[in-house]
C-alpha cells in the first residue's frame, strides 16, 4: 500500500540521513519513478524533504524536522507497550510483525519519548498465558482474522459439545480470547453467536457481506459472559477448611467461589463456597482429605462419607 511505502520512507530518511532514490527503490521493490512520484507526494503534504545532486547526493530531510506521533505521552507509550501480547499475535500469524512495528513507533517519537519506550520494555513484561496453559489447535486462526478484518462470510466446519460435527454460514464480526482460548463471534441466520476456534475442523471464505451498523463486540462478550453466568448452577455447601489448607483449596478449586470465611482460633476457617454441582463439590472436598469437612448440604457430606469408607475398603488389603 501507498501509505505504509510513504511512512517507510520517512522512517528510513530519519534513520540514515540521506538517502538515493536507487536505494529507496531496492529497499522497496519499486522503481525510482514510483520513488520519485512518493518524494512529490511527501513534499505536497508538507513534509520538509529535499534532493541533493550530484556525487554523494540523495534524499534528504531537512535538518531539525522531528517526525513525532501527536499527543503521545510516556504513559501512553506504557499502555501500548503493556497490552500486547507476542502468543496472541503468533496465534494470528501477527508475531513477525511485533518488533517491527516497535521499531517504526520508537523512530517516529521525540527523543525523550524514546527514551520512556526503552524503559518500559527493559523494566516490564507481560506474560498472559497460565503456567499450565492449555494447547488448542488455532492453526484456523489467520484465515478467521482474514475473514473478520475483510468482512468475509464463512463456512464453517465445527464440532459441538456433544461431538456432533456440523456446517453453517456465518458472518465473522469478531474474535475475542480469553484464559487463552480464541472464541469468534458471529452472525448466523440474523442471530449473534459464539463458536470456539479449537472446534473448527475447516474454514473456507465467502463473499463480502456488509457488517451490522452499531455491533460492539466489547458489548457483546460482556453481556454474553453475564448471561452464561448466571445460566451457571449453584450448589451451595457450607465447609470447615484447616487455614493452612485454605490457600491450597482457593488455587486448586478452579471454579468454586469463596462467598464468605470465618475463621476460629482452633485453627479452622467456616467457608461458604459455591459450586456448580454435587459431583464438582464431591471432588474438591476429597481433593483436600482430613483438610476439609463437609457440614452442608447433608447429602454431600454422606456422599463424601461413602466415598472415603470405599476408599478406607479399597486400600485395605496389601496388593504384594
Amino acid at each position: 500500500m501507498r501509505a505504509d511505502r510513504l511512512l517507510a520512507i520517512l522512517l528510513i530518511l530519519r534513520r540514515r540521513g540521506k538517502v538515493t532514490a536507487r536505494e529507496l527503490a531496492e529497499k522497496l521493490e519499486v522503481s525510482e519513478r514510483t520513488i520519485h512520484r512518493d518524494m512529490e507526494a511527501l513534499g505536497m503534504a508538507g513534509v520538509p524533504i529535499y534532493a541533493q545532486r550530484g556525487a554523494g547526493g540523495g534524499w534528504a530531510l531537512l535538518p531539525g524536522y522531528e517526525l513525532d506521533v501527536p499527543g503521545i505521552g510516556p504513559e501512553e507509550l506504557e499502555v501500548l507497550l503493556l497490552g500486547h501480547s507476542p502468543k496472541l499475535l503468533s496465534d494470528l500469524g501477527l508475531g513477525s510483525k511485533l518488533e517491527a512495528a516497535y521499531g517504526k513507533l520508537a523512530l517516529a517519537l521525540q527523543p525523550q519519548h524514546r527514551e520512556s519506550l526503552d524503559r518500559v520494555r527493559e523494566r516490564l513484561y507481560v506474560d498472559p498465558v497460565g503456567w499450565r496453559p492449555r494447547e488448542e489447535a488455532v492453526d484456523l486462526l489467520p484465515t478467521l482474522y482474514r475473514a473478520v478484518w475483510e468482512e468475509r462470510s464463512a463456512r464453517l466446519r465445527y464440532r459441538r459439545a456433544d461431538g456432533q460435527e456440523v456446517e453453517r454460514w456465518m458472518q465473522p464480526l469478531g474474535l475475542v480470547v480469553k484464559g487463552g482460548s480464541w472464541y469468534l463471534v458471529g452472525a448466523v441466520e440474523g442471530e449473534v453467536r459464539t463458536y470456539r476456534v479449537s472446534r473448527m475442523a475447516s474454514v473456507e471464505l465467502g463473499q463480502h457481506f456488509d457488517r451490522p451498523a452499531g455491533f460492539d463486540l466489547a458489548r457483546y462478550w460482556r453481556d454474553s459472559q453475564e448471561r452464561f453466568q448466571e445460566s451457571l448452577p449453584r450448589y451451595l455447601t457450607l465447609l470447615r477448611i484447616r487455614a493452612e489448607a485454605l490457600g491450597l483449596a482457593k488455587a486448586l478449586w478452579r471454579y468454586a467461589a469463596f462467598e464468605r470465611e470465618e475463621v476460629h482460633e482452633d485453627g479452622w476457617v467456616t467457608c461458604w463456597v459455591v459450586m456448580e454441582t454435587p459431583d464438582e463439590a464431591q471432588c474438591y472436598v476429597l481433593g483436600l482429605g482430613e483438610a476439609c469437612e463437609v457440614i452442608e448440604p447433608l447429602e454431600l457430606r454422606a456422599r463424601v462419607a461413602q466415598a472415603v469408607s470405599g476408599m478406607s475398603r479399597l486400600y485395605a488389603g496389601d496388593r504384594c
